[in-house]
């Protein structure tokens, strides 16, 4: 286990980070973590997790630095939601997990996917801010997912024991392997 503490300042990922295992446990920060944050950026994870306890991620589409990632597997965990702009974030592999207290959004940039998504939300709402390409399975297990006039395509299953929110006129839901709703 890792843990790093920055409580009044940045948590952004600056440079390169390999995780192959183990627990990264992330607090504090003044704002999202922003991926690349004043420096180009890589994140390398194959198993493992990345847990930002008190803040979200924001995946930059930077106009002069570089984010590159290679994700294959394991988790990255975030309170505050997972966001971006980013034209090329796509994953072949593991988890994004927004979870805890509160309210959260999740979306990605044009061009972007996600592989697996969780929301742990207890009582919060995740609310979508972008149409979602999800490469695997989508799962609600506690809290509400709000859709919110967006379009979210998920290639494998969807798993919901929590709620889903399809309000707004242009909420799309598209599932390929099915739901189970329980």
């Amino acid at each position: 286990i890792l843990d790093i503490h920055n409580p009044t300042g940045s948590v952004d990922l600056n440079g390169k980070l390999v995780i192959a295992g183990g627990k990264v446990n992330v607090y504090g920060g003044n704002h999202a973590s922003y991926w690349p944050g004043s420096a180009n950026a890589e994140l390398h994870m194959s198993s493992g997790t990345l847990d930002f306890k008190d803040r979200g991620i924001f995946v930059l589409d930077h106009p002069t630095l570089t984010f590159l990632d290679n994700i294959t597997g394991g988790a990255i965990r975030a309170v505050g939601g997972f966001q971006g702009d980013h034209h090329s974030f796509n994953p072949a592999g593991g988890i994004i997990e927004i979870y805890g207290a509160g309210n959260a959004g999740l979306s990605h940039g044009i061009g972007s996917s996600l592989y697996e998504v969780k929301i742990d939300k207890g009582t919060g709402t995740v609310d979508v801010t972008s149409n979602l390409d999800i490469d695997d399975e989508l799962q609600i297990n506690t809290g509400e997912l709000d859709i919110n006039g967006f379009t979210a395509d998920v290639s494998g299953l969807m798993l919901i024991y929590g709620k889903l929110t399809m309000n707004l006129a242009g909420s799309e839901l598209h599932v390929g392997d099915g739901i189970n709703w329980y």
